[in-house]
């Protein structure tokens, strides 16, 4: 269940949120005489249906939660594989031009910092094998045409992966955005309801009162919270 950090003071879960709407909206209806008495119309409560329908169509981000983890899984497993990969093939540049030469500092990563970036890790593949299969600096002795193949194929797949990843962590940004800015309107639509409902029955009706009290509301969803915990 989605938590929503609605503006106020009170924190509902995103489905029970979507209740008390529809439960607002079944007071609004009942009371619909009094509310227009004080010039409150029904255009407010057609206007908390619509925020609480909107609301309701957002699916759940589980599913791209679930899917954000296996895209970081398997993006770490190819950066993994590709720095070892990496590794392999400048070792024995390494052993024959020699670590401080041009021709392996071309081609290796300077810092051993930059194997925690991504980005860093595919430039350095890609200029890696771009100097492996179009320059003549190194004798393709020295490096198995096998090393080379994977070097491009696990460049790409980790090229591809890490936009998979980016492009999901961007839809759930946007989604929980799109989620917190209608459940903000809704709780707003809902809090003014309330409040006036209260002040029709605060004398009158304590019953009636009572189903405007948002407070008893909030305190159902943290009994239900402490009680799974």
């Amino acid at each position: 269940m989605n938590k929503l950090n609605i503006a106020g003071n009170y924190v509902f879960p995103q489905a029970k949120l979507i209740q008390l709407a529809g439960l607002m909206v079944e007071n609004m209806y009942r009371d619909e005489q009094e509310f227009l008495k004080i010039g409150l119309k029904a255009e407010l409560f057609e206007e908390v249906k619509r925020l609480k329908n909107e609301l309701e169509a957002i699916p759940s981000d589980f599913r791209l939660q679930a899917l954000l983890k296996e895209s970081s899984a398997h993006r770490n497993l190819l950066k993994k594989q590709l720095v070892q990969l990496i590794d392999e093939i400048l070792l024995p540049i390494e052993f024959a031009y020699g670590r401080n030469s041009a021709a392996f500092g071309a081609t290796g990563f300077k810092w051993s910092r930059m194997k925690n970036s991504i980005e860093h890790i595919l430039q350095t593949s890609t200029d890696l094998y771009t100097r492996l299969t179009s320059t003549e600096d190194y004798s393709l002795a020295l490096i198995s045409k096998e090393s080379i193949e994977m070097l491009k194929f696990l460049t790409d797949d980790l090229t591809a992966e890490h936009a998979n990843y980016n492009a999901l962590k961007t839809s759930k940004a946007d989604k929980a955005f799109l989620r917190i800015s209608i459940a903000n309107n809704l709780y707003k639509r809902i809090s003014f309801i309330a409040y006036y409902g209260k002040r029709i029955w605060m004398s009158s009706n304590p019953a009636y009162y009572k189903t405007y009290v948002l407070e008893n509301y909030q305190a159902s969803v943290q009994n239900q919270t402490a009680n799974v915990a």
